[in-house]
């Protein structure tokens, strides 16, 4: 019972790992990955938050959500990455299948974002980023944008002519690498070199502020980028191998145990492992001292 319990557990453990380190979907599909915290995705705006563990291939129209020191991570179809800083909800448009050509429409509902659009195959990728006050087409390249009580703010990191267009109140206005665009709640935009308080907000919500970084997400947060696996992720894989050992090691030694086996369980279309073990019994109290007082 004990070497088949062990088995068991193992096995599960490869499964979640290959799970979490699979690929999102097939390549006209875009994925949402949990890189750390407490992140999900809602069908529409007045829909029930559902949390994801791993990854979730989302869909047109839905909205990728994080909370409260958190990050996602997502994946476009044509290799673009669209990397959430914490408390940020951001709406998908028609994304999915959608012809090369024709603008994809991401709309920044709250927060930030560090975005790197790709060239597909060659061509001139088309984004169009928006907010309730301003608007960016994004051809190629890689910026941060954010949207909050006191307006949007705009920053390119890589930017050649042409890459990136800032629209608000009708106007548009083009934006270089090292320059920062801050739009008001009335739409005025003004165009400035990237000052420190505005790296710094952006550094504040996870993000990467540099050009060269191997990952869009602030130091410390990369690691779990990079390796394809969430930090939550990792460690529910890893308390799944131990619960399970705890479990088959109680039954090797009492046959009449009831610690339960670790079962999966489905959370929002993700699979998570839980299980559950007893606590170990409190030591008997240590013998009284010769020649001390009974109580």
């Amino acid at each position: 019972m004990f070497e088949f319990r062990k088995a068991a557990v193992c096995v599960l453990a490869v499964s979640f790992a290959s799970t979490v380190l699979g690929p999102v979907g097939a390549a006209d599909e875009a994925g949402l990955r949990n890189v750390r915290g407490t992140v999900g995705y809602q069908t529409a705006k007045d829909a029930p938050f559902t949390r994801v563990y791993e990854t979730y291939v989302i869909k047109n129209n839905e909205l990728a959500v994080t909370q409260r020191a958190s990050n996602g991570l997502l994946t476009l179809a044509d290799s673009s990455e669209i990397a959430l800083g914490e408390n940020t909800t951001i709406q998908v448009g028609q994304i999915v299948q959608a012809e090369a050509a024709a603008p994809k429409s991401i709309t920044l509902v709250a927060g930030a974002v560090r975005f790197a659009v790709r060239h597909p195959e060659g061509a001139r990728a088309n984004y169009t980023f928006v907010t309730p006050i301003s608007q960016v087409a994004v051809r190629g390249t890689d910026g941060l944008y954010s949207t909050g009580p006191g307006g949007d703010t705009v920053t390119c990191l890589t930017c050649t002519p042409g890459d990136v267009t800032v629209t608000a109140a009708g106007k548009s206005y083009p934006l270089l690498t090292g320059q920062t665009a801050s739009i008001s709640l009335a739409g005025l935009v003004t165009i400035a070199a990237t000052a420190a308080a505005v790296v710094s907000s952006f550094s504040a919500a996870g993000l990467s502020t540099s050009a060269t970084s191997a990952t869009p997400f602030a130091p410390g947060i990369a690691s779990a980028a990079t390796a394809g696996v969430s930090a939550g992720a990792a460690a529910a894989a890893a308390a799944a191998v131990a619960a399970g050992a705890v479990a088959a090691s109680t039954s090797h030694g009492q046959s009449n145990s009831s610690t339960p086996s670790p079962q999966p369980t489905t959370v929002g279309g993700n699979a998570t492992i839980s299980g559950t073990q007893r606590a170990n019994p409190l030591p008997p109290p240590a013998p009284g001292r010769p020649g001390s007082p009974r109580g």
